[in-house]
């Protein structure tokens, strides 16, 4: 699931998620409004072992704000070769978690 919606404790976006029996990638960014990390952590716990939980630097776009990039002193074209690559790393870590998982059931 690539950036899960679990902003709340109350909404339940994905109610037959507990049934599934395959195993479950949870990716999600780590200042995502849309999914805060204490919900998407609790998500994975209650789903049991089947599932993973990858954090990625961004909100809910992967992405880092404008503004945080400034502070860091980093251009536009710095920003977005590193976006590139934190994505092609997140993809192989993903195609990484999939091998496993098929190797394991």
């Amino acid at each position: 699931m690539l950036t899960p919606l679990c902003a709340k404790e109350e909404e339940k976006h994905y109610p037959l998620l507990a049934t599934e029996a395959r195993p479950v990638l949870l990716v999600a960014g780590d200042n995502d409004p849309h999914c805060k990390l204490a919900l998407a952590n609790q998500l994975a716990i209650d789903l049991g072992g089947k599932t993973a939980l990858k954090l990625v630097a961004g909100n809910h776009n992967l992405e880092l704000s404008g503004a945080m990039c400034q502070q860091n002193g980093q251009s536009i074209e710095d920003v977005e070769i590193a976006f590139r690559r934190k994505i092609s790393a997140l993809a192989m870590s993903i195609y990484a978690w999939i091998d496993a998982s098929l190797t394991n059931l």
